[in-house]
């Protein structure tokens, strides 16, 4: 019997922690802008107005390649919808990232990291290893800095969620 007391309230107390994460109040993006292949500078802010799915991630690293089928085919799902698909690539070698952007042609919008991206920006969200994931309301505001993976039901969940509102 006292197990199970132990047991229910260490359950209640999860359940509490995990109501107070649900609850928490949505915050500004720390700010960011990476250049595309081209040089073009683009910001998350650009896309106000849609959904943002960011990937960081980088060419040498196998689980971020292995969910790359798993994104294409959740972009084929989303494309009719307002939803952008960003990925940074914290790559440090620009002519290898853009090889292997031609080489295995990536959905969505394709970015590449700086140093002030991989100092500030990685540091402030506790980025450490890769691939993460973020997703973006509307607004362009944080709704989960560690965000489902591109093959999980609960990412969906969320992006028709965050569509609906």
């Amino acid at each position: 019997m006292y197990k199970l007391r132990i047991i229910t309230v260490f359950a209640c107390v999860i359940c509490l922690m995990g109501i107070d994460v649900l609850a928490q109040e949505r915050k500004e993006l720390y700010p960011f802008a990476c250049k595309d292949r081209e040089g073009n500078l683009v910001k998350p802010s650009d896309f106000k107005g849609k959904v943002v799915y960011l990937d960081i991630w980088a060419t040498w690293c196998l689980p971020c390649r292995a969910q790359m089928p798993k994104m294409k085919k959740l972009k084929e799902d989303y494309h009719d919808k307002d939803v952008v698909f960003l990925y940074v690539s914290v790559d440090t070698e620009r002519h290898k990232w853009i090889r292997f952007l031609d080489n295995k042609k990536p959905a969505g919008v394709q970015l590449m990291a700086d140093d002030k991206f991989q100092n500030e920006f990685s540091g402030h969200y506790e980025i450490y290893g890769i691939p993460r994931f973020m997703l973006l309301d509307k607004q362009g505001l944080v709704y989960s800095s560690d965000a489902n993976r591109p093959g999980w039901p609960e990412l969906r969940e969320d992006l028709d969620k965050l569509l609906s509102e």
